[in-house]
């Protein structure tokens, strides 16, 4: 029974052994896998002089007195190779667990320091990239609004410095073609006010709030002397005005009729009013234009022509009577016999005298 234990587990001890002596890595351990060796072999060789020894007294003998002490130094052997391992192993350990807490505790610092300045250079990124177009989105509603001296720094040569840079030059052509365009409006109303100021008859502007925004030299010197007779301007011409500007159409009057009477430096005129919108490209109305055309000439002759016409209707009348009556006399034969040509001729001037 013990042989066959012996057997059984020689093979694995000399395995392990084996195995031993091919992984030496710790200090020391190099002497006891050599002791242990040793010892082994020693043992093995007292083992088999041990199994061929019959006498059990000499059995008995050699196991006690030389197999049992070099079994015993074995097991402390092997037992030390165990403890020395086992203590490296949990030296090892502990060490693999310090370096993982320190590696931990770096981790734990270089993600802190990793995500402050990743959140350093966020904000960095983010002002650089933000400001530039906030500047540039400030200087835009100042554009819109007409304030075209905007200038948006250029501070870098990227996109965005780039678009800076355009949007400086496009703030530069407005500025130019405002200029241009100032000078061409300045110039047009100064042309305007110059022929409307050398216009004979009155001109007015009114805006849609009814006030009075242009008057021409006449329209100035009519109002101040309206307003030295302590009156204002006629009903009429205010009343058409805000019929305009509450949608009716303009006010053009052809007949001397419409015209109305005004004093003006004690002698009465005649002014013929027309009220015209003035409208923009979509035809929405801004303003109204009064003219105040002064036909009282054209009135003075329209009445000298009435009666020029009625004079010489008067003065023509009587002798057409006459002679009317001369040709009755004449077809009535008073005065001597007619022939049928002459009754012919006289007949139709007798009815109408004036085909004559």
């Amino acid at each position: 029974m013990a042989r066959r234990l012996y057997a059984q587990n020689l093979p694995v001890f000399k395995d392990g052994l084996k195995t031993e002596l091919g992984n030496i890595t710790l200090p020391g351990e190099d002497k006891l896998a050599d002791d242990l060796r040793r010892s082994h072999e020693e043992y093995t060789a007292r083992a088999e002089v041990f199994w061929q020894t019959a006498d059990l007294g000499e059995r008995r003998a050699m196991y006690f007195g030389e197999m049992l002490p070099t079994f015993t130094r074995i097991k402390d052997l092997a037992q030390e190779i165990i403890s020395i391992n086992q203590d490296a192993m949990v030296k090892a350990d502990r060490d693999a667990r310090e370096l993982s807490a320190r590696s931990t505790r770096y981790m734990i610092v270089a993600s802190a320091l990793g995500m402050a300045a990743a959140i350093f250079f966020a904000v960095r990124l983010q002002r650089a990239i933000l400001q530039p177009i906030q500047a540039l989105t400030a200087v835009s509603k100042e554009l819109g609004e007409g304030k075209l001296d905007q200038v948006v720094p250029v501070e870098s040569q990227d996109e965005l410095g780039q678009l800076a840079d355009a949007f400086n030059k496009m703030a530069t052509k407005l500025r130019s073609y405002r200029q241009v365009t100032s000078d061409q409006i300045l110039q047009a109303r100064q042309m305007t006010e110059i022929t409307l100021s050398a216009f004979p008859d009155p001109i007015l502007a009114f805006s849609p709030e009814g006030r009075i925004t242009f008057t021409n030299p006449a329209a100035n010197r009519l109002q101040r002397s309206l307003a030295s007779n302590g009156a204002e301007l006629p009903p009429t011409v205010l009343a058409q005005v805000e019929q305009l500007f509450k949608g009716a159409p303009d006010y053009l009057p052809e007949s001397f009729e419409k015209a109305i009477v005004v004093r003006v430096n004690n002698q009465e005129k005649f002014l013929l009013p027309r009220v015209i919108g003035m409208r923009d490209e979509a035809d929405r109305l801004f303003g109204a234009a009064v003219l105040l055309q002064d036909v009282t000439r054209f009135r003075l002759l329209d009445d000298v022509k009435s009666n020029l016409v009625s004079t010489v209707s008067h003065e023509l009348k009587t002798p057409l009577t006459s002679v009317r009556m001369g040709l009755h006399l004449l077809l009535e034969e008073r005065i001597g016999t007619l022939n049928a040509k002459q009754t012919e001729l006289l007949s139709p001037l007798a009815r109408n005298p004036s085909a004559s």
